[in-house]
């Protein structure tokens, strides 16, 4: 499928007003309670409810991070607001939060009751860290350099989920989960961490629909809080999720804890924690496998995706049924827990729907124990960090759960040890919805995406690094590098490593089926191929469409088996996009934006070399690793795309921010920035071979005051479609790039829960948002020669349609005069042999006279083009054969005497029949012979001459000049 050439936009200047509705909690309008129309039901805040801490959010807000869900658009980032009470200190005060934004995602501009956007449409559901959670620093609580906030959202996903082509099945529901990171309480170990990373599990569940579309309600019973020393007292009984803090969740392996005793699934069954405690009395014990007293804390959350399963090993194992990744920054400490590293991290979690229902009713150990467990032997939630403990970078002790590539070919391979410390781990991406790990086959690994590492050697600049990991670790699984800078990613491929980290990471999902579109939208599709919804669709206002509720998200390709044949091209992609540094005299790659893309079957040949093992003194080795691995580089494809910009250097200044992926119409939009011109949108299609410059479809693009823009599209519709939004940027030092409004001034507003006091508010809040939808761009004229009858001869027309009969100037005037000199429409045989007989004479009449004024042909009036239709059937071959020959007998006759009722006893003089004989005793084979039913016309061949199936061989002859059917106009703008 081509790219779509044309962006056709429309404003939304919902998100101009969103200080109006999302800021000011004055006025009430902001966090309407109750049922929300295409959104969630709001039960956190609501300004002045009674009992619980209220706030007030200042109108600050930076988005991350989103997708589009079941007809919602679900994002993720940071509000500051003024809190009634903060845990840290007991008094009211502003702090910074994570939230998600339940926003409608169709009838965006045009609502069903023509009105504009009324606010029971979106929802914002916040994290409530300042209530919750202490802080050793009640003033970091304020300072947005700390980036507290949520960075991630993905669906929750199983196998069930994905069937939705079965009526009845599918995810109906809202299931996501979330991760970001808050400040540290005062009791965190290890003590000198700043953060500590928090994730939730929220469960909205289907309300029905009514006119408007689909309503949900969010079900904090059903709903799960993950995070570290947590007290929901101060909250209402309606706003507590079910708590679980990360030591009773998290368990280390082999390759933390060198040896130790591993967390197997049936310690974990009868109640055993990761520390090996058991509240059962009667349960096991085991040796502490916990992250409190082995010095491990996960202090950032950064990259977060899900998966329906996963498979290990022997196909008797059976599959892991729902699997979700988390990514970020861990720190890990020495004995006195004080901060020796912060290093790269990533779990796996299975959280099946038979594990989760567990927790949510409190039954037997679950009421205690987290969802990483998994149901196969040998198998653990194992942490896996960029660094372990105990770590001495002066001895260079390490052993490293994200193994270093030796870039020094084996010469000085312990330069390499500290290479991740100071990274984090930005993104996971898995392969495909059942993933395998790297036992029991040559199955694709997933791969993931690093900041801030340093190679070369240690102290080199900071650069983005590729990683592969398993599907599930296993007890001393590592990851093993794929593409580091100075790598052989390249010095062999010539594919750079982008400045700091990567911005944003992008995945292909896979294309659904008519079957799936038809089941997510609930519509039947009837004989005129036009779709009807029954009951339960979703109608856009915006593109006059159905939109689907169910199932409708991103989902990978799918595997039989799990995962997918390690080297082998799939035609699915990965992506991700950063910026070169020019002033890195490191880096080869033109200065400018960064995009490497690579096939979700590679990586294909991987080895890893340990000479020695085992736990310090005794380091392990840094071998080598061949890859082979399909991948390119085409930052400079998006420059050359946007051109060199107003001013010389621009283009080596510009940055690839974001992008998104419409499996819809096959095609990537990214977004670049540039200092001085704004953010170009750049349209791409799967292979990454044609990039077209889509800016100008954007008023907001080439204004400089808006650094960043993302875009979050529609999936399951039939057209490159979804919301592009522009802001203001900010970026942290790993490469994560948010979006803010541009704001006013501050000013006084009332606090709602207390009226004698005010807080400060933003009073203007702006970003500039756009409904997009794409077509071909392409526009097709076709100039038609037609005939209007009206009075007597509209009557015979009709009629002689009816009958069968062409419908001709000839064949309405003929019966015309019949009817009017004998007052019927009857016709002997021989009249219409004399009738043909005078056409032929006249047709040749015609023919003599043109020949003797050349050939040179001007276009036709009507009348000319009817002459040349009569042409078209008086040829020599007609009329020297007696016109009984062309009267088909018998079956013909009869029926034709039937659907006349009597009055067509014989042939007319252009009947289809005729038409047929006519032309096979002719010898010609490309005729109206195939036309079914009289009167149908058959398609002509686009690559003949209009009329070309009734020319007998003697038309006149085209001159040289002429193209083709001068009756027939086409008009490209392109």
């Amino acid at each position: 499928m081509s790219l779509s050439y044309k962006l056709d936009t429309t404003n939304y200047p919902w998100w101009d007003d969103m200080a109006l509705w999302l800021g000011n909690a004055d006025d009430s309008q902001g966090y309407m309670a109750g049922e929300l129309v295409g959104g969630v039901t709001e039960k956190w805040m609501g300004g002045g409810f009674l009992g619980g801490q209220g706030q007030a959010p200042t109108g600050e807000y930076i988005f991350r991070d989103g997708y589009y869900h079941n007809g919602i658009y679900i994002l993720v980032g940071s509000y500051r607001a003024y809190f009634s009470q903060l845990k840290a200190t007991g008094a009211p005060g502003y702090a910074w939060d994570g939230f998600i934004l339940f926003h409608r995602g169709y009838n965006v501009t045009t609502s069903a009751d023509g009105a504009f956007l009324p606010p029971m449409d979106y929802t914002i559901y916040p994290m409530c860290w300042p209530t919750i959670c202490d802080a050793t620093n009640a003033a970091l609580l304020n300072d947005d350099g700390v980036g507290t906030g949520l960075y991630g959202v993905t669906p929750l996903k199983n196998q069930e989920d994905l069937t939705i082509a079965t009526p009845g099945l599918g995810q109906e529901n809202l299931n996501i989960c979330v991760t970001g990171y808050h400040v540290a309480p005062p009791t965190v170990q290890p003590t000198d961490a700043q953060t500590v990373g928090s994730a939730a599990q929220i469960t909205c569940t289907f309300n029905g629909v009514d006119a408007l579309g689909a309503l949900y309600l969010w079900d904090e019973k059903k709903s799960i809080l993950l995070g570290y020393d947590y007290d929901q007292s101060m909250l209402l009984p309606t706003q507590q999720l079910v708590y679980r803090d990360w030591k009773d969740v998290i368990a280390l392996g082999d390759t933390n804890l060198f040896g130790a005793t591993p967390y197997e699934r049936v310690l974990w069954q009868f109640g055993c924690k990761p520390n090996g405690t058991n509240p059962d009395p009667l349960g096991p014990t085991s040796s502490d496998n916990g992250i409190l007293n082995n010095g491990y804390l996960p202090t950032k959350m950064f990259g977060i995706r899900s998966v329906s399963g996963v498979t290990y090993g022997a196909a008797a194992i059976p599959n892991i049924n729902g699997v979700v990744y988390i990514t970020g920054e861990m720190a890990s400490s020495d004995n006195a827990k004080k901060v020796e590293t912060l290093s790269p991290f990533y779990i796996s979690m299975e959280m099946s729907p038979k594990v989760l229902d567990g927790i949510y009713d409190g039954i037997g150990p679950l009421a205690w124990l987290g969802p990483w467990c998994v149901g196969v032997s040998a198998l653990s939630s194992t942490l896996i960090p960029g660094i372990t403990t105990p770590y001495d970078s002066g001895l260079g002790y390490a052993q490293p759960g994200f193994l270093a590539a030796d870039t020094t070919g084996g010469t000085t391979p312990s330069t390499n040890t500290g290479a991740m410390e100071g990274a984090a781990g930005l993104d996971i991406l898995p392969p495909a919805e059942l993933v395998g790990a790297w036992s029991g086959g040559n199955i694709s690994p997933m791969l993931l995406t690093l900041g801030n590492t340093q190679y070369p050697f240690v102290g080199s600049p900071k650069r983005g690094a590729l990683y592969t990991a398993n599907g599930f670790p296993i007890f001393g699984d590592q990851c093993l590098p794929i593409g580091v800078a100075g790598g052989q990613i390249e010095t062999l491929s010539n594919v750079f490593m982008p400045s700091s980290g990567w911005h944003c990471s992008l995945q292909q999902f896979r294309t659904y089926t008519f079957d799936e579109e038809n089941e997510s939208m609930r519509v039947t599709v009837g004989r005129n191929s036009k779709r009807e919804a029954t009951g339960q669709s979703i109608w856009d206002n915006d593109t006059e469409q159905f939109v689907g509720y169910v199932g409708n998200y991103p989902r990978y390709n799918t595997s039989k088996y799990g995962g997918l044949i390690a080297g082998k091209q799939t035609f699915l992609g990965y992506a991700a996009v950063g910026y070169y540094d020019g002033t890195d005299a490191t880096i080869e790659a033109d200065a400018g934006p960064c995009l490497v893309s690579y096939d979700t079957g590679s990586p294909g040949i991987l080895s890893f070399t340990q000479t020695t093992g085992g736990p310090p003194p005794n380091p392990v080795s840094q071998g080598k690793v061949e890859f082979n691995i399909r991948t390119r580089e085409d930052g400079a494809k998006l420059n050359e795309a946007i051109g060199p910009g107003p001013a010389p250097g621009d283009a080596a200044l510009r940055r690839a921010e974001w992008a998104g992926w419409d499996n819809d119409r096959d095609q990537w939009l990214f977004c670049v920035s540039g200092p001085n011109e704004g953010v170009k949108i750049v349209s791409v299609d799967a292979p990454f071979t044609t990039f077209l410059d889509q800016s100008d479809a954007f008023s907001a693009a080439s204004d400089p005051t808006w650094q960043t823009a993302k875009y979050f599209p529609i999936s399951m519709s039939n057209a490159l479609d979804g919301l592009v939004v522009f802001g203001e940027r900010s970026r942290d030092d790993f490469g994560n790039i948010g979006m803010s409004p541009i704001y006013g001034p501050d000013v006084n507003a009332m606090v709602p829960w207390d009226p004698l006091n005010t807080y400060k508010v933003k009073s203007t809040i702006s970003m500039k948002a756009y409904r997009i939808t794409g077509s071909t761009g392409r526009t097709a004229r076709v100039w038609i020669d037609y005939m209007l009858y009206d009075g007597v001869d509209a009557v015979i027309a009709m009629q002689l349609r009816d009958w069968g009969m062409r419908v001709t100037v000839e064949n309405v005037e003929w019966f015309k005069a019949r009817v009017l000199q004998e007052g019927d429409i009857k016709a002997k045989g021989e009249e219409i042999e004399e009738w043909m007989e005078q056409q032929g004479r006249e047709y040749q009449d015609m023919l003599k006279e043109k020949e003797r004024g050349g050939r040179l042909r001007k276009r036709r009036s009507q009348i000319s083009a009817y002459k040349r239709e009569v042409g078209d059937l008086m040829t020599p071959d007609q009329i020297d054969t007696q016109v009984y020959d062309f009267v088909p007998k018998g079956i013909a006759a009869q029926q034709r005497l039937k659907t006349s009722e009597g009055a067509l006893k014989e042939v007319p003089p252009d009947s289809i029949e005729a038409m047929v004989e006519r032309d096979y005793r002719s010898g010609f084979d490309t005729t109206p012979s195939g036309v079914i039913e009289p009167g149908d016309q058959l398609p002509e061949d686009p690559a003949k001459p209009a009329g070309t199936f009734m020319d007998t061989g003697d038309a006149p002859k085209k001159a040289p000049d002429e193209g083709g059917d001068p009756d027939e106009e086409y008009i490209s703008e392109n």
